[in-house]
């Protein structure tokens, strides 16, 4: 009887600890990818816009019709404030009536009050939907979280822009630095569709 319990405890103990170590090895999870990738479906996460009570739920928000998303590494930065965030509220007309986009979301790790605040400082009101990813969830489960923390405090979001379609990444621009301001301006979205 004892080798029996033995057994058993032997055989609970590996399943418990062996487990992991072999779905970490064997997981096609985006903790081995270095991005999300075009033809790639978004993550579900929850986002909040304005406080933390407004929970958006990212395959609710982006998983009909198509919608463009770009990501900054912060709110009231000098590149995300002088040129990002204000490249798409000018363009959001021809986004949305020419290009046929339903809504235009900034995403940064940042809480929602500051988002609030600043989309509210642009004018982004009724144009860009200002989410915060408050612990980084979506940021890391697209695989474009990037260390500032010597500038910023914490981990943030790269600067990207993406079109989507029904969920799905039908487009994508990483800054090749994390930070710089080429391909992810609203032009080159523009440009895509």
């Amino acid at each position: 009887m004892a080798n029996s319990v033995l057994s058993s405890s032997f055989s609970l103990c590996t399943k418990i600890l062996m487990r992991p170590q072999i779905t970490r090895l064997f997981s096609a999870s985006s903790a081995f990818r270095a991005s999300v990738q075009v033809g790639d479906k978004l993550p579900s996460t929850v986002l909040f816009e304005h406080n933390p009570g407004e929970k958006v739920v990212t395959t609710e928000l982006f998983g009909k019709g198509k919608h463009v998303i770009f990501g900054v590494p912060g709110a009231f930065t000098p590149g995300c404030s002088k040129t990002h965030l204000p490249g798409y509220v000018q363009e959001h007309g021809s986004l949305t009536k020419s290009k046929g986009i339903q809504s235009i979301a900034c995403i940064s790790v940042n809480d929602p009050f500051v988002m609030d605040a600043w989309g509210k400082a642009h004018d982004a009101d009724g144009k860009i939907r200002m989410l915060a990813d408050i612990e980084g969830e979506f940021t890391k489960a697209i695989g474009l979280i990037i260390d500032l923390t010597a500038v910023l405090g914490n981990h943030r979001s790269k600067r990207y822009a993406m079109v989507v379609e029904d969920g799905v990444v039908k487009s994508l621009h990483v800054e090749p630095d994390g930070t710089g301001l080429t391909c992810s301006l609203a032009s080159n979205i523009l440009e895509d569709l």
